[in-house]
């Protein structure tokens, strides 16, 4: 076995339990060889296993080559040139996603990442760095079916990534844990994220974002503020995280009841995109659809249809054509193509008293797959559902369980 650094002695080890432990869960025939004290056997102590897999180095560099020699994880030296480009790759990925001027190539970057797993695919330790890399990727990508097949192997062994790297995973594990609505788990990762961030003085200012976009979500508005000076502070020259920024802001003002300052906050950041020079239809209609909502908040139909029907049909989605039922009352007009924008719609048209059932049922276990300017929408269309029909109790519930209270009751 090659002499080992400390640093590999406790990733390794991590590598081995994460391993073993993995054998031992599985349905092979001989699962139990796999225990503690059976995979120690002629190697070592139980004793001394448990202190390796928690990390903890022991002299002894061959006992680790039969480790992890027993469990076929290979472990060979690498190139540094091989390991300082992957590493750059790293710190570009990090740089890309803080500035409006980069953009992140994801087949360049899949490309790139392919390469590196077959040059490491001698090296368990840097294999597992690329697996962390393209969780991120996936991610990034909005593949969340395969991230999420990557995302227990990634969690169990944390803590062997280099700084740069568990920053940027630690971030996108909390993407991937808002998108599966664990709103908590993602605010875990988000904040573990910021303190390697700051502890390590490597700069990431878009997890003030993340963190904001988070606790707004988890109604911790006061807080989600706080993030958003510590982004406008990093990204005070970035057009695009400024946009970003001041739409988090524009929904703050919005479950405050201030609608007149979301809107305006809203059509400011549209003409400052205007300006931008490349263009964003994506970020622009994310846009529209806050404004459309936030004037339809404060009662103004009109403005609410026009903002809408200047948005080209190409550029057209679910929920654009969902708001133009809306404010026509007919949700047989426009063909809805995602299964949640149906049940929706079938949601506002069903005026009978299965509709508290319905909402239950359909709407509320899958509410933040909306964007959140509808899912406000949504809450006070139904709060007024409940209160008009004498359902008072349950209107009180709606109140306790999504705490906006300003804008339902506006």
């Amino acid at each position: 076995m090659i002499r080992l650094t400390r640093e590999e002695k406790k990733q390794l080890g991590i590598l081995i339990k994460y391993y073993r432990q993995a054998m031992y869960r599985s349905r092979i025939a001989n699962r139990s060889d796999f225990t503690q004290r059976n995979f120690a056997r002629g190697i070592c102590s139980q004793a001394q296993l448990s202190r390796i897999e928690n990390g903890e180095p022991v002299r002894d560099h061959e006992l680790y080559g039969r480790l992890i020699h027993k469990l076929r994880l290979p472990f060979e030296r690498l190139r540094y040139r091989d390991v300082h480009l992957f590493d750059e790759l790293v710190k570009n990925l990090i740089e890309y996603q803080n500035r409006s001027d980069k953009v992140i190539h994801f087949e360049k970057a899949k490309i790139q990442l392919l390469h590196f797993q077959r040059l490491f695919q001698n090296n368990i330790i840097y294999l597992h760095y690329t697996y962390a890399l393209e969780l991120v990727l996936h991610v990034l990508h909005e593949d969340y079916d395969e991230a999420n097949t990557l995302c227990e192997l990634v969690e169990e062994t944390l803590e062997i990534l280099p700084p740069y790297l568990l920053i940027v995973t630690l971030q996108y594990l909390g993407k991937l844990y808002v998108y599966d609505q664990d709103e908590l788990k993602a605010q875990m990762y988000f904040q573990l994220s910021l303190e390697h961030m700051l502890k390590k003085g490597i700069e990431n200012p878009s997890i003030y974002l993340d963190l904001a976009r988070n606790v707004i979500y988890l109604n911790q508005d006061i807080r989600a503020r706080e993030y958003l000076i510590e982004a406008e502070a990093s990204f005070h020259s970035d057009p695009l995280n400024l946009l970003m920024l001041d739409y988090y802001y524009s929904i703050i003002y919005a479950k405050e009841g201030d609608y007149d300052e979301s809107i305006g906050n809203l059509i400011n950041t549209l003409h400052r995109l205007e300006e931008y020079p490349y263009p964003i239809p994506r970020r622009k209609n994310k846009l529209i659809i806050s404004l459309v909502i936030m004037y339809i908040l404060n009662g103004d139909l009109f403005n609410a249809r026009e903002v809408l029907n200047r948005v080209p049909e190409s550029r057209q989605t679910d929920v654009n054509h969902f708001l133009l039922a809306y404010l026509d009352d007919n949700f047989q007009k426009y063909n809805l193509f995602q299964r949640h924008y149906k049940q929706l719609a079938s949601f506002y048209q069903n005026k009978e008293r299965s509709r508290e059932r319905y909402f239950e049922l359909n709407i509320a276990p899958h509410l933040f797959v909306y964007p959140y300017p509808l899912v406000l929408l949504i809450l006070r269309d139904y709060y007024r559902y409940l209160k008009t029909n004498k359902k008072y109790k349950k209107a009180l519930d709606l109140i306790e369980e999504y705490q906006v209270l300003n804008i339902l009751l506006k």
